[in-house]
């Protein structure tokens, strides 16, 4: 991952105190701390669609909710399409 931020100096200083503390070189650091709110993110995302997919069963069948998936995926594709 190639990262190109110009950080206050104030926020770096606080960043490498924090990467010497975890005995990580500061770029280590600033990986590892990416792919975890990454990692975070895609979590959230993931409870966000399954609670919408709960309440979405609260109003249609799995078979029927399966279907309009199906249909807004395939709608999806043929969109993308040049």
């Amino acid at each position: 991952m190639l990262l190109n931020v110009a950080l206050p100096r104030g926020a770096h200083a606080t960043l490498t105190t924090a990467a010497r503390r975890e005995s990580l070189p500061f770029e280590r650091f600033i990986e590892h701390a990416v792919r975890r709110a990454l990692a975070d993110h895609a979590e959230q995302e993931i409870d966000h669609l399954g609670r919408t997919v709960h309440q979405l069963l609260a109003h249609a069948s799995p078979a029927r909710l399966l279907i309009a998936v199906g249909h807004a995926l395939t709608q999806l594709s043929k969109e993308s399409l040049p």
